[in-house]
């Protein structure tokens, strides 16, 4: 994990190229659909170490956007209003909902497990984008960008959230234990009991994790998902300002996209 860690460091804080990117909101819009589409073919591979990159770079689309936004309020005392008054309060919660998500998640994570090649090269892609966006984030194609990728970072939240299906994730002993022990009653249990031994017959051998645990990271995901459902509901109407107008019957407010494949049930869980 700690290279992983590096690499996805490297990629968001590296030395941004000398040459001028005439269009870094195109570029960030095509990082964006990448990384979903990653997380996506992820779905049906329960792994922590996908939780884990999935997070930091749902981290830095947020604050990606936030730059955008920022640019965006400069253009008009509403708008101004609209960012100190909602948005910036709104991207930061999500931003620290997704930061608990990884902190949760960090905690089952064995030291040998690898991260999906292709996920990692989206991400890495979709750091370089996010860390070039506030050099542009004052062009229209930046707003554009940044409702999608609001849009997007909240379909990955839905997919990210779905329930882990009992008996579909490992991680070591010794990490699950202590987990169990911190959601079950204080006072133990004959499961508890149960896990305590096999902590320590099994140590770092992986075994299933149990149902309490994952209702714990059922829990964190819907938090997730709650902050990634307001951050886009507020930003949307400012960030969307200037794009093409939709046909939306009078005196209704314009309704926030979805991606097409959020349209339909909830995507598989992608851990």
């Amino acid at each position: 994990m700690r290279a992983v860690e590096l690499g996805l460091d490297a990629a968001l804080h590296g030395h941004a190229p000398v040459k001028h990117r005439p269009d870094v909101g195109g570029e960030f819009s095509t990082a964006v659909m990448e990384w979903a589409r990653a997380v996506d073919r992820c779905a049906q591979r329960p792994s922590v170490m996908t939780q884990l990159v999935t997070a930091r770079a749902a981290g830095s689309v947020l604050v990606a956007v936030d730059a955008i936004a920022q640019a965006k309020a400069t253009r008009s005392s509403e708008a101004l209003m609209d960012y100190s008054d909602a948005i910036k309060s709104a991207l930061a919660k999500s931003l620290r909902a997704w930061g608990e998500h990884h902190r949760v998640w960090d905690k089952l994570m064995s030291p040998g497990e690898r991260v999906d090649p292709d996920l990692m090269a989206a991400t890495m892609r979709l750091m370089r984008a996010s860390r070039d966006v506030p050099v542009g984030g004052g062009e229209s194609r930046c707003w554009d960008a940044a409702v999608t990728a609001l849009s997007v970072a909240r379909h990955v939240a839905v997919v990210s959230s779905q329930p882990v299906h009992p008996g579909a994730l490992m991680a070591p002993a010794e990490l699950v234990a202590p987990m169990l022990a911190a959601v079950l009653p204080p006072n133990g249990s004959e499961l508890q009991v149960v896990w305590l031994k096999l902590e320590r017959l099994e140590g770092r051998a992986n075994v299933t994790v149990p149902e309490p645990v994952l209702a714990k990271l059922a829990a964190v995901g819907s938090a997730t998902l709650r902050g990634a459902d307001r951050a886009l509901q507020l930003s949307y109407p400012m960030m969307s300002s200037v794009s093409a107008p939709t046909t939306v019957p009078a005196g209704r407010a314009r309704a926030v996209p979805d991606l097409p494949h959020s349209r339909s049930a909830p995507s598989p869980r992608c851990v």
